[in-house]
C-alpha cells in the first residue's frame, strides 16, 4: 500500500496545478469573507470625499464647513472646496461623492429666517457615499435651524450692530440677558436631559460579533470546500482504469483491498492538508481567535472531517459505473449536503425546519464540530457526540466503498 501512497504522490508533485486550483477554492473563499467581515473586528469606517462649491464666503458658511471636520464626521469626510463652476466636474469625474453647492445670501437669509437652499449634487455612480452626504447635509441643516430659531433675540441684535461702525455696550448687555434667559428656560432640556443613554457592547470572552460572523462562515466553506476537493482528486479511480493502470497494479502482488484503501488513505492525507492550510491562513492573517487549548480538539476534528468526507467520496466513485455519472451526480450531492447542513449558509440563519433534517448531513457534524471549537472553546469531553458519529461516517463508509469497488473491478 506504501508503493501505491507513493505512486499517487509522485504523479501529484509533477503535476501539482491541479491540486492547487482546487485547494485555491476553500482559500479564496476564506478571503472573500476576511475582506467582507475585517479582520478581528477592527471597525471600517467609510470614506466620503466631499466637494463644496461656498459662493457666500460668510461666517456662517464657514461653520458649516467646519462642521464636517469636526468629531466622527472628520473620519469619514474629507473636504475639497472649489471655486464656482468648477465642482460638476469633480462629480462627472467620479472624484467625488456629492457636491454641496451654499448659495451666496446664504448667512443673511438664515439670520433674518428668510427661506433659503443648500444644494447637494450627487455622484450617481455610487451607492453609499452620496446618501451619507444627504443624510450628513440634512442634519446639519436641521441643526442650523433651531439653532437660530432659538437664539432669535441675540441674533437679531447682532445683525443689527453688524451694520454699525461699533458695538454698543447697551446691544451686548441686552444680548447677555436675552442669551441667559435662553439658558435658563431650556438649559435644562440641552443640557440636563432626564433620560441618558448607556451604551454597553456584549462581551463574550475575547470575541466580538465580527469575529464570530468570520469564523461560523469559514467553518462552513471549509468544510464544504474540502467535499469539492476530494471529488477533484478522486477523478483517480476512472483515470487510472480508462488508461488500464488499475489492471496492471491488480497483475502485481497487491490486493483489490490494498489498492482501495491506499486510494482513500490519499484522500484523507490530502483533505487534512487542505484544511490545515485554510486553519493557518485564517489564525495567521486574518487573526482567527485560537487558543493552545483548543489546538489538539481542532486537529483531532480535522482529521475525522477528512476521514470521513474522504469515506463519503470514495463509496461515490465506487458506486458510479462511468466518469459522467460521477461529473454530474457527485457535485449535486455535495451541495445537497452543504444547503442542508450549513456549508453554504450558516444553520442558524436556515429555517427550522432545515435544522431537523440538518442532522443527516455529515458536513453539519463537521460545522459543528469545527464550531464549538473556534466559538464555544469546547474540550474533548464536550465533543463526544461530533466525534463518535464522525468516527462511524468514516467506518461505515469506507467498509462499504471497499465491497462496492471490488465488486467493480471484478467486472
Amino acid at each position: 500500500m506504501g508503493h501505491l501512497l507513493k505512486k499517487d504522490f509522485r504523479r501529484l508533485l509533477k503535476q501539482p496545478v491541479g491540486f492547487f486550483l482546487l485547494i485555491a477554492l476553500p482559500v479564496t473563499m476564506a478571503s472573500l469573507i476576511s475582506m467582507a467581515f475585517g479582520n478581528a473586528g477592527n471597525q471600517v469606517m467609510p470614506h466620503v470625499i466631499l466637494a463644496i462649491e461656498d459662493h457666500d464666503r460668510s461666517l456662517v458658511s464657514d461653520l458649516l464647513k467646519g462642521a464636517f471636520q469636526r468629531g466622527q464626521l472628520a473620519d469619514i469626510f474629507t473636504l475639497e472646496e472649489f471655486e464656482p463652476g468648477e465642482g460638476r466636474e469633480v462629480i462627472e469625474k467620479d472624484k467625488a461623492s456629492a457636491l454641496l453647492i451654499i448659495p451666496k445670501g446664504f448667512a443673511d437669509s438664515l439670520l433674518h429666517q428668510r427661506p433659503t437652499q443648500l444644494t447637494l449634487l450627487k455622484n450617481p455612480g455610487q451607492a453609499f457615499g452620496p446618501k451619507i452626504c444627504e443624510e450628513t447635509v440634512t442634519i446639519l441643516g436641521e441643526a442650523g435651524d433651531r439653532i437660530v430659531r432659538i437664539g432669535e433675540g441675540p441674533l437679531n441684535i447682532l445683525q443689527n450692530e453688524m451694520d454699525q461702525t461699533e458695538i454698543k455696550d447697551q446691544s451686548i448687555a441686552e444680548m447677555a440677558v436675552l442669551i441667559n434667559q435662553i439658558m435658563r428656560n431650556g438649559g435644562a432640556l440641552i443640557f440636563d436631559p432626564l433620560i441618558t443613554l448607556e451604551e454597553q457592547t456584549l462581551q463574550s470572552g475575547t470575541r466580538n460579533n465580527r469575529a464570530t460572523l468570520f469564523t461560523i462562515s469559514l467553518t462552513g466553506i471549509a468544510t464544504m470546500s474540502l467535499f469539492f476537493v476530494l471529488n477533484g482528486l478522486a477523478i483517480d479511480y476512472f483515470r487510472e482504469r480508462e488508461s488500464f493502470t488499475l489492471y496492471r497494479i491488480l497483475a502485481s502482488p497487491l490486493t483489490k483491498m490494498s489498492y482501495t484503501l491506499a486510494k482513500w488513505l490519499y484522500l484523507v492525507i490530502l483533505g487534512t492538508v487542505s484544511l490545515l492550510i485554510v486553519w493557518v491562513l485564517a489564525v495567521t492573517f486574518w487573526n482567527m481567535p485560537i487558543t493552545f487549548s483548543q489546538i489538539l480538539p481542532l486537529l483531532l476534528m480535522t482529521f475525522l472531517v477528512s476521514t470521513s468526507t474522504a469515506g463519503i467520496i470514495s463509496l461515490l466513485y465506487a458506486v458510479f459505473r462511468t466518469r459522467g455519472q460521477a461529473s454530474a451526480i457527485a457535485p449535486a450531492i455535495i451541495i445537497f449536503f452543504s444547503i442542508i447542513g450549513g456549508g453554504m449558509i450558516p444553520i442558524q440563519s436556515l429555517p427550522a425546519i432545515f435544522k431537523h433534517i440538518a442532522i443527516l448531513s455529515p458536513v453539519y457534524w463537521g460545522v459543528t464540530g469545527f464550531q464549538r471549537i473556534l466559538l464555544n472553546q469546547s474540550d474533548l469531553s464536550q465533543l463526544v457526540l461530533p466525534y463518535v458519529l464522525l468516527l462511524v461516517i468514516s467506518l461505515t463508509t469506507v467498509i462499504l466503498s471497499l465491497f462496492f469497488q471490488q465488486r467493480k473491478i471484478a467486472v
